[in-house]
């Protein structure tokens, strides 16, 4: 996965009141946590910020460019962000610190490829019900997604979390019975060739009416 940088500074001000004057100024605060060591107060340039993160995955790791010879190099992700409820402002961004050599659960996105016979011939239709699921890997293995083939599914089968081919290294954290995909039976599916199904076909002319 592809490293991006991100310009972050220090922080010495704390409470309620400076931050919400760097909140005024286009400064968003926030903090890094790392295991072991107490949290850093750091801030961005919130315009900047949200460019920067803008389209990428949960899972995107970002490399802090700073003065700061404490901070900078460092290798975040973004854990939490907070919002003002009814304005939809960003209020405050939680970093998490990652290293080169420890495991860290990340959420990623799940695609789905191929289409299935059922789906095909107008019986089923698919329900994807989870978006993503949470691995567990080494920074420089987290994938960009992981790919799912459904073109084995037949009709009332479901997928689960437990079944899905993971990238080598990573190990599943989300429940095994998640429910990834399931296939739906659909009423007055048509057989193959788009003909009426056997049962659904057309009366023809005076079929059901009374023999004189």
């Amino acid at each position: 996965m592809e490293t991006f940088e991100l310009e972050i500074e220090s922080r010495s001000e704390f409470g309620s009141g400076p931050s919400s004057r760097k909140r005024r100024d286009g400064v968003l605060p926030g903090v890094i946590y790392s295991k072991g060591a107490p949290a850093i107060p750091v801030q961005v340039n919130t315009h900047d910020f949200v460019m920067t993160v803008k389209g990428k995955q949960n899972a995107q790791i970002f490399s802090c460019k700073s003065e700061d010879a404490s901070i900078n190099g460092t290798k975040v992700l973004v854990k939490e962000l907070q919002k003002e409820p009814l304005k939809d402002r960003l209020i405050h961004v939680d970093f998490q610190a990652v290293s080169e050599g420890e495991l860290i659960t990340v959420p990623v996105p799940v695609r789905l490829t191929g289409e299935s016979q059922a789906v095909r011939e107008g019986r089923a239709i698919i329900n994807q019900t989870a978006y993503e699921i949470e691995l567990s890997c080494l920074p420089k293995g987290i994938p960009s997604e992981v790919v799912v083939d459904i073109s084995g599914l037949k009709d009332g089968e479901v997928l689960h979390a437990s079944q899905v081919e993971l990238p080598e290294g990573a190990q599943l954290k989300s429940k095994g019975d998640l429910v990834i995909v399931n296939v739906l039976a659909t009423r007055g599916g048509k057989a193959a060739g788009g003909e009426a199904a056997e049962g659904d076909a057309e009366p023809s002319a005076g079929e059901g009416e009374a023999s004189s």
